[in-house]
């Protein structure tokens, strides 16, 4: 259950604005550096008889410089001030500021972290944070989504993500598939799935064509085509199906 969220594009935040206060202990729970290079910080309240505790969660996407510590006791999350940001700025590295296989602008800012006798920051495009019930090891809902109903590894975000918001499946989960008779019986040396895609047509010359979702029947794949492409992903997105073999 969720008690409250937010999300903050951090390019249109004023300098010196605060976007988050709370005075619970936050651990960084994870950091993945590649993909979609997230990074977690959670609080966990005092868990009430009967009931799970409530957590609070803070996610920085796209995060390619990060200057933080390993917990914070009591945090303040603040844009910095321009004065802060210059400096930051000259000791950043390089960052690229194009996504040429997403085809799309880094909209890349600092963001200060603050707390008794602890100040640290990180280079990041998206601020969501969120305060929901539940233990230090369950998925964070800001960091994708993910399938309640389907089989156990996906029933946690698919991000490139650890630390409790993201798996793929267990070696448990593939012995029992493979142990499944009706598996052995379907399996085949090649077999042809369907694949939903789409491309920016904004950035043609630059953007490389993805993949968003898989499945062996071309109506599905043509269902969920359509149903991405009415989400409103930006008029210029040109959408398709795609028949591909794969190995098995």
């Amino acid at each position: 259950m969720l008690f409250g969220e937010s999300r903050f594009s951090l390019s249109e935040c004023l300098p010196g604005t605060e976007l988050f206060q709370f005075d619970q202990r936050f651990e960084l729970l994870a950091h993945m550096g590649f993909g979609r290079r997230q990074t977690l910080f959670r609080a966990a309240g005092r868990e009430p008889e009967g009931k799970p505790p409530q957590l609070t969660d803070l996610l920085f996407a796209e995060a390619y410089l990060l200057r933080v510590h390993n917990s914070y006791d009591g945090l303040v999350v603040r844009t910095p001030t321009v004065a802060e940001a210059e400096l930051i700025r000259q000791g950043m590295p390089p960052v690229k500021d194009f996504d040429f296989e997403g085809g799309r602008e880094y909209l890349l800012e600092p963001v200060v972290l603050e707390s008794a006798g602890k100040t640290g920051y990180l280079v990041a495009e998206t601020f969501p944070w969120c305060q929901t019930d539940g233990t230090m090891f369950d998925i964070s809902p800001p960091a994708g989504p993910y399938e309640p109903d389907g089989p156990p590894w996906r029933r946690r975000p698919l991000v490139e993500f650890d630390g409790g918001v993201g798996a793929t499946a267990t070696i448990v989960d593939v012995q029992e598939v493979l142990e499944d008779p009706e598996t052995w019986e379907r399996r085949q040396r090649y077999r042809r799935v369907f694949v939903a895609m789409y491309r920016d047509g904004r950035f043609v010359e630059r953007s490389m064509p993805r993949g968003v979702f898989l499945t062996q029947a071309e109506t599905e794949a043509e269902a969920a085509r359509q149903r991405t492409a009415a989400a409103g992903w930006g008029g210029d997105t040109e959408w398709w199906v795609e028949d591909t073999p794969i190995g098995v």
